[in-house]
């Protein structure tokens, strides 16, 4: 397993816990392979299939009263060809077989352990995907990620994105662009020139919305997440 391949769907996967979505039944046309859990797991589906920047991926989450470190050494036991990192203050561990890569995220808690399970598709070949696409955003801005979901009535997509505008700076771009897209702003937090973090929420008139939170960062950097619906 190519590192750089581990630590990618690591990061999918670390993402994932930031990202809050309904449970969902499985999404059709991929035969996603079975993922065993240790002994005493209660388990639930995060999202049965997404698009996380341009990778076909499916999520769960589950918890079990085992410690951390069995339940380390129960995936080692399974998976004898695995990679385990550290990333985020979490144990990733990660296994390919044939067409799929999983990772597993793992934390301690009280205890017991917690942990996010995301499969990737691996593509046969090199993908064609333009972070971001369609959706506008003010010049220097950097996606980081790109997802989109599939088992959802819509289609919602979630975009990570950065730059060097000031949230303040952010709202006035978005405020003014969308109004002239046809989007009307539905409610926000107040936005000042000082304020550290803003939020906006627009929607048109056939009931499609986003939402946009922007955060700013210690690296003199706006942190931007887009929820689209």
């Amino acid at each position: 397993m190519k590192r750089q391949q581990l630590r990618a769907a690591g990061r999918m996967v670390l993402a994932l816990a930031q990202v809050t979505c309904a449970v969902a039944l499985a999404g059709p046309g991929i035969d996603w392979p079975e993922v065993p859990l240790p002994s005493s797991s209660a388990g639930e589906l995060v999202t049965g299939h997404m698009k996380n920047n341009g990778v076909d991926m499916r999520a769960s989450q589950f918890a079990t009263t085992q410690p951390l470190a069995d339940v380390i050494e129960f995936y080692k036991r399974k998976w004898p060809d695995h990679v385990v990192n550290q990333m985020g203050g979490k144990t990733v561990i990660g296994h390919a077989e044939g067409d799929f890569m999983t990772t597993i995220s793992l934390v301690s808690a009280g205890g017991a352990t917690e942990g996010i399970i995301g499969t990737s598709k691996l593509p046969r070949e090199k993908i064609e995907y333009v972070m971001g696409d369609g959706f506008d955003k003010p010049p220097g801005t950097e996606v980081f990620n790109d997802i989109i979901y599939y088992d959802t009535a819509d289609k919602s997509r979630t975009l990570g994105m950065t730059n060097t505008l000031s949230p303040f700076q952010n709202y006035q771009y978005y405020a003014q662009r969308m109004r002239g897209q046809g989007w009307k702003l539905q409610k926000s937090r107040p936005c000042s020139m000082v304020s550290r973090s803003c939020v906006a929420m627009f929607e048109k008139d056939d009931g499609e919305k986003i939402a946009l939170t922007l955060q700013r960062q210690q690296a003199a950097t706006t942190q931007i997440v887009v929820n689209i619906e």
